[in-house]
């Protein structure tokens, strides 16, 4: 009875209709095996779960290397744009230096940091960024300068402009020259007198144009010019147009080159019909045909 009570019977049939086989084992190695096999499902339970938290890294670690090359990538794209903008702005550059070689306006200041341009294409790791992060951040300076640049030509552009379109450089009227600038005798008197302008004999009635922009300064009835039309061009050029048969505009109008403002006549101190024609910077007459062009 103490073998049967520190044991265990275990009987095991093939078949339900077989003789069966059985064997004892005590209770004791029953336990070690239970204690064993318990330990090995832990075991077995930990490496799994090992195994499944192992799987997961190695997924994670995938993605991150996949992340990585598509960073890199990306970075090495940025890095090439980089270059490109450079060689952008340095051609942007050059053509800002010929213009104001063309406009005579002084170079850009050279702070040692505008010629940034190449050919060399780095390809930035994930340690590098900061070093193309560097490199935008001067582009940036440099694309914030020519901007300033470009807006300072834009200003000298247009003014150059106004001045050109405000300086006088075509004929008032066709017709030809009967008297010239400066010295000469006087038609009246016979004495030597300064003739501020010059005179263009045309026939009665033909249309006079503006050589240049300008506001309507003066019209008026002159004892000597007749009636007659004074232009403000600005930056201190004026002209003036005398012996007028009619004027065809009023104080303080707007005119451009070209538009008509009178027509031919022969009013005032005038031997026959022509336009006595007058060029005046910063109040001085100088020689008219200086501003004759066309």
């Amino acid at each position: 009875m103490k073998d049967a009570h520190d044991s265990y019977t275990i009987v095991i049939l093939p078949q339900p209709t077989a003789k069966g086989y059985q064997f004892r084992i005590a209770k004791r190695t029953a336990k070690q095996l239970g204690g064993a096999l318990i330990g090995a499902v832990v075991m077995l339970s930990l490496l799994g779960l090992h195994y499944i938290v192992m799987l997961g890294k190695l997924q994670e670690l995938q993605t991150l290397k996949s992340q990585s090359t598509v960073q890199q990538q990306e970075l090495a794209r940025y890095g090439e744009l980089v270059t490109d903008l450079q060689g952008q702005l340095d051609r942007l550059r050059e053509f800002d230096i010929k213009l104001r070689v063309m406009t005579n306006l002084n170079p850009p200041p050279d702070n040692g940091e505008a010629g940034i341009g190449g050919t060399e294409t780095a390809l930035p790791s994930s340690a590098e960024s900061s070093g193309l992060e560097a490199s935008l951040t001067t582009l940036q300076a440099e694309a914030a300068r020519q901007e300033a640049s470009f807006n300072e030509l834009t200003g000298a552009l247009q003014e150059r402009m106004t001045l050109w379109a405000s300086t006088p450089s075509i004929r008032p009227v066709r017709g030809w020259l009967s008297s010239g600038f400066g010295k000469r005798l006087s038609p009246f008197t016979g004495a030597m007198v300064t003739h501020k302008g010059i005179d263009l004999a045309t026939y009665m009635g033909t249309p006079i144009v503006s050589p240049a922009d300008g506001r309507v300064e003066t019209v008026a009835n002159d004892s000597g010019l007749g009636q007659l039309v004074v232009v403000n061009h600005g930056y201190g050029v004026k002209t003036v147009y005398g012996h007028l048969s009619k004027a065809h505009v009023r104080p303080g109008q707007k005119v451009r080159r070209g538009d008509v403002i009178a027509a031919v006549g022969n009013t005032g101190l005038s031997t026959g019909s022509h336009l006595h024609y007058e060029v005046h910077v910063n109040g001085r007459a100088v020689d008219p045909l200086r501003y004759i062009i066309d």
